[in-house]
């Protein structure tokens, strides 16, 4: 007997490493590495005979959060470099 989620269907509010990845912009690659950091929670769930982990959404807004502290911290960064030989202020 499959368990219901709150929208009907049992995988539905689950998503894969490399779905998670396109979502919030970065490469599977980046995720795996972010999940082997300890930066991202692990994903709990195992999907198919393949073993697929699936993030549940409270997993994957974790995700995201630390995606988007990812790009502010960059773009912050980039704003910081020195061009053509400027020195660093």
């Amino acid at each position: 007997m499959n368990e219901q989620t709150s929208s009907g269907n049992p995988e539905a509010d689950f998503r894969s490493v490399a779905e998670a990845a396109e979502a919030i912009g970065v490469s599977r690659q980046t995720l795996y590495r972010w999940i082997a950091a300890g930066k991202v929670p692990t994903p709990s769930h195992v999907r198919g005979r393949d073993g697929r982990q699936m993030f549940t959404e409270s997993e994957f807004e974790e995700v995201r959060r630390v995606a988007h502290g990812v790009e502010r911290r960059f773009a912050v960064e980039k704003a910081q470099m020195p061009l053509f030989g400027d020195k660093p202020s």
